[in-house]
């Protein structure tokens, strides 16, 4: 368990780092390139992959998010390859200071700490979202001029 609280508490040192640096790629890298990345308040929200997460970070950094701080409140390792983080962050959006909380699954791969499933909430919107339902979406119509 302490290797694993050794090895968290760096990944989210570098994540500030990252964030606070706007590098959006630095941060989808410390995923596996199937997490899971799921906002639950203020809307839901659910990113599969490396790119929807990298995604995600640079709407943040364009809707003028700053200051990214997370902290860890607790570590548990579930065997040698799997273990669970939570905790709390703020971030400041347009002069405000929002906070949430947070937890991830980390999963070990080649030696390193990755996180697999992200899960967060927090009371007030950064960005703005649309709920989609691809299945529910409509074919679009072609429609040709002459």
């Amino acid at each position: 368990t302490q290797d694993l609280k050794a090895a968290a508490a760096a990944l989210i040192a570098q994540r500030v780092q990252l964030y606070n640096k706007k590098d959006a790629a630095g941060i989808a890298a410390e995923f596996t390139q199937d997490a899971i990345f799921v906002e639950l308040l203020p809307t839901l929200a659910v990113m599969r992959g490396t790119a929807e997460i990298q995604k995600h970070y640079q709407q943040l950094f364009d809707a003028g998010a700053t200051r990214f701080d997370q902290k860890i409140t607790q570590v548990e390792l579930n065997d040698n390859e799997t273990g669970v983080m939570a905790g709390d962050y703020s971030v400041v959006a347009n002069g405000k200071t929002i906070t949430g909380h947070w937890f991830e699954i980390l999963h070990q791969e080649a030696g390193t700490w990755k996180a697999t499933v992200h899960v967060f909430a927090r009371p007030n919107p950064i960005i703005e979202w649309q709920l989609e339902f691809p299945q529910l979406r409509q074919p679009s119509k072609l429609t040709t001029t002459g």
